[in-house]
């Protein structure tokens, strides 16, 4: 998946980071996306492909329910 991420909905930031963690609850590697200067978080899911998905909805988007 190589399309762009959108711009934090809460700063406009542009740059977000695809990140990972190690979740104790599930005992699975949680990849996330996160806003590199208000913190936002798009939620979690266990591939990198999930939490972009994830990041990119919004709710005021038809398109992506």
């Amino acid at each position: 998946m190589n399309e762009e991420l959108k711009s934090c909905p809460f700063c406009g930031e542009d740059k977000i980071e695809v990140s990972h963690h190690y979740s104790g609850v599930t005992e699975l590697m949680m990849y996330s996306c996160q806003c590199s200067t208000c913190g936002a978080n798009g939620g979690q899911g266990p591939c990198p492909f999930d939490a972009r998905s994830l990041w990119q909805m919004r709710a005021d988007d038809d398109s992506t329910r």
